[in-house]
């Protein structure tokens, strides 16, 4: 059939045709594209667009942060040891934020979903008395970070909960910058904390007498001499 005796009506449909194959297959490019990328987002490789802060508030972390001495050196990021929480609806952030620190010599101990309320602040940095410089130290890379002590944390493990309000960490060049020294010094308003070293100590800097020999001393009368001539059985 040659194309001059093609009927209009053979004409249209080919053209509404070949303008359906178009729409369909524009269609499926674009879903393939955005299936492409909500993965990549579902990993944590690309941060998503959404705007956490107004998605999820989350709530302050109450309390506040513990005393350092004012002037103490900077822990080695070699020698601090962290479990990374993600308290967000982000998926993948503990892992990205875990490699992130990883590079910097962190030791990760572990990764896991936050099981408690979702966190406000950028991140939540608990630590044991023993853990307070490390925490000084790490919170120097997470801006927007809180500290907060957590008496049942033995040694110097740390537990980072990442909140709604964190975008990235500090680049370790800029935290040097801002610390040439590497001293840290206390937070405005934090609580100064007694160790139990300082506890068994008095006054004097002496070790401190338990209670109860102090109550026994005190309870003790006078001790009867006796008689060399007449010892008692």
């Amino acid at each position: 059939m040659k194309e001059k005796n093609i009927s209009p009506r053979i004409t249209y449909r080919r053209r509404i045709q070949q303008r359906q194959t178009m729409i369909f297959g524009t269609i499926a490019a674009v879903m393939s594209v955005l299936f492409i990328l909500c993965g990549l987002i579902f990993a944590g490789i690309l941060p998503s667009p959404i705007n956490r802060a107004f998605s999820q508030r989350g709530a302050y972390t109450a309390g506040v942060a513990p005393c350092i001495k004012d002037g103490t050196p900077e822990v080695d990021l070699k020698n601090i040891s962290v479990t990374i929480y993600n308290s967000t609806a982000q998926a993948g952030l503990a892992r990205q934020v875990s490699n992130n620190l990883n590079q910097m010599g962190v030791n990760i101990t572990n990764i896991a979903n936050w099981g408690g309320d979702s966190i406000r602040e950028a991140a939540l940095i608990q630590t044991g008395i023993e853990g307070i410089p490390a925490a000084y130290t790490l919170a120097q890379y997470i801006p927007g970070s809180v500290i907060r002590l957590d008496k049942n944390t033995a040694g110097q493990n740390l537990s980072v909960v990442l909140g709604v309000d964190y975008t990235q960490l500090a680049d370790p060049t800029e935290v040097a910058h801002a610390n040439p020294e590497g001293k840290l010094h206390p937070i405005e308003g934090c609580e100064v904390v007694t160790t139990k070293q300082e506890q068994t100590k008095d006054n004097k800097g002496n070790p401190a007498q338990p209670q109860d020999d102090q109550n026994n001393e005190q309870n003790k009368g006078p001790v009867p001499s006796q008689d060399p001539k007449n010892p008692k059985d």
